[in-house]
């Protein structure tokens, strides 16, 4: 007997992001994080594609346009279409592009808050700067599912009163372009984390009426904000039309009041470091010839369990990207793999990822089923039909997973590679089939 299919209704559920409410309860919106059921609340059946499903447009594409049918929502193009966010066009969504153009150098990692469908992190992919954009499942529909729809590295999150899952000193730029963040409330406490999240001589990027507009309360609000931000020892550098810029200085004398201490990372030597890379580097050709598929057949990846971001690394000079992710059970790494101009978050695998069904086309699980055996099905959740899942661990594991998978619709193979330690061991190569509900 396989695992029993949801309702179609439930084709776009995201377990840990119940459905919107439109009056928030919090004024800093508690009510759009994370908010996950306990296990025995949880549905436990296969997420069901949407009516009309079709297997999604490659990249490069999709950057510029993707399947109407596979994000089945027009408020958004209603609502911003002005902005050129998105517009409807026949069977297509089409993004035409729109939000903060300025010429950038020497940036490496950049946070996109309130994100939109992304195209500002769309703009910046040629010029090598890996991004994280984040917005919450709010009253403008899907914009996440419409980013990762098209390609682009984004997940649901809010910034309010839970901390963010990244590491301090992960980015050199943050992006607020309109992203409906009161950032002069509370006493500058998001700023205050934002900071957190920010490089010595970082930028933070503000464009939104308060920077601009001389009717109301914006001047207060402005007033509140050069406040603040001078507290935390940001210098304002520019401000032109919409847009203001801060930089936070690398002045500890200023700073001394306010320093927070770092997450504790492990000690990684320079020998470890390129072992890793040399032997991901060898394992991504491997995998790549055992799926068969060409390099431009996947786009959206996650490693599941990142550990130094090795297997990301390894796929630099490949068109995708890669959502790195450190169990909480797991060493720190994630300041490493920051430090490697790669991204990625802390997760608790025993709850759901924060994204929509059907999010990425290859899932990498390296010994994650030895920490977290029931995550199978959220794994079915957040992979694409005819996608790929990559499954590494103790053979008894691999044993019990060939045997579960099928019930699943996952074609499984099985296969030989050479592990770190030059020991061949079997691997799985899993293959979501394409259903639907008739």
């Amino acid at each position: 007997m396989g695992v029993n299919v949801c309702p179609l209704e439930y084709n776009e559920h995201i377990p840990c992001h119940p459905s919107y409410v439109k009056h928030s309860l919090d004024e800093r919106k508690r009510d759009l994080e994370r908010h996950c059921p306990l296990p025995q609340e949880r549905l436990f059946c296969l997420v069901p594609p949407p009516v009309d499903y079709k297997i999604p447009i490659k990249w490069p594409i999709s950057r510029d346009y993707v399947w109407h049918s596979n994000v089945n929502h027009t408020h958004l193009a209603e609502v911003k279409g002005g902005q050129n966010w998105v517009h409807e066009k026949k069977e297509l969504w089409w993004f035409p592009g729109g939000g903060t153009h300025f010429n950038m150098v020497l940036l490496s990692t950049l946070k996109d808050v309130g994100c939109g469908v992304a195209s500002f992190s769309a703009y910046l992919l040629p010029l090598d700067i890996q991004t994280m954009s984040f917005a919450p499942k709010d009253g403008h529909e899907n914009q996440i599912q419409f980013a990762l729809e098209r390609g682009i590295g984004a997940m649901i999150a809010v910034i309010a009163k839970k901390q963010l899952p990244f590491p301090s000193h992960s980015f050199d730029m943050v992006h607020c372009s309109r992203c409906r963040v009161d950032w002069h409330e509370n006493d500058g406490i998001l700023l205050k984390e934002v900071d957190r999240l920010l490089r010595p001589n970082g930028y933070f990027v503000y464009s939104a009426p308060p920077v601009y507009r001389k009717d109301g309360y914006f001047p207060i609000i402005w007033g509140k904000l050069m406040n603040i931000t001078r507290s935390i020892c940001w210098n304002l550098i520019d401000q032109q039309v919409q847009t203001a810029i801060w930089v936070k200085q690398e002045n500890e004398s200023c700073r001394v009041q306010n320093a927070e201490k770092k997450l504790f990372g492990v000690c990684i030597t320079l020998d470890r470091f390129n072992s890793d890379t040399m032997y991901w580097q060898v394992q991504v050709r491997e995998y790549w010839k055992l799926m068969g598929v060409s390099k431009t057949d996947i786009r959206n990846v996650m490693d599941m369990n990142a550990n130094l971001g090795g297997f990301a690394a390894a796929l630099s000079t490949f068109p995708v990207w890669v959502m790195n992710i450190v169990p909480v059970s797991a060493n720190n790494t994630l300041s490493s793999i920051y430090d490697r101009g790669l991204v990625g978050v802390f997760h608790d695998w025993c709850e759901p990822f924060s994204t929509y069904p059907r999010t990425y086309d290859l899932l990498h699980a390296s010994h994650i089923f030895s920490h977290y055996q029931d995550v199978l099905l959220e794994m079915d959740r957040i992979i694409r039909p005819e996608g790929f899942v990559i499954i590494r661990d103790e053979e008894s594991i691999l044993l019990k997973v060939r045997d579960i998978a099928p019930k699943f619709l996952w074609e499984v193979q099985s296969y030989l590679l050479e592990n770190e330690e030059k020991i061949v061991k079997p691997l799985l190569i899993c293959k979501k089939k394409f259903w639907a509900i008739i």
